[in-house]
């Protein structure tokens, strides 16, 4: 391995966490009190922590998510962008 691959290694490893916030984002996140989906809690759990209690995840859910929807807009859904502005 070359010295690059540990920073891009580190880089998608970022890109995953945060389309893990984003797939979680689409189930779990709505106006307040709209806690309609049926399942187990543990993932709205991982969301909720995510996004409040880390500060890496509210920081991704902050800067970086914003700007990949915006970079990637017009190739996703509405409501994969909806979450993601």
């Amino acid at each position: 391995m070359t010295s690059g691959s540990g920073a891009l290694m580190a880089f998608v490893a970022v890109l995953g966490i945060a389309g893990v916030m984003v797939i979680l984002a689409t189930a779990y996140a709505g106006p307040p009190g709209a806690d309609t989906v049926v399942g187990p809690g543990w993932p709205r759990d991982i969301y909720h922590s995510l996004v409040n209690d880390s500060q890496i995840g509210s920081g991704l859910n902050d800067t970086l998510i914003p700007a990949l929807g915006s970079i990637l807009g017009l190739l996703l859904p509405q409501y994969v962008r909806s979450v993601m502005v």
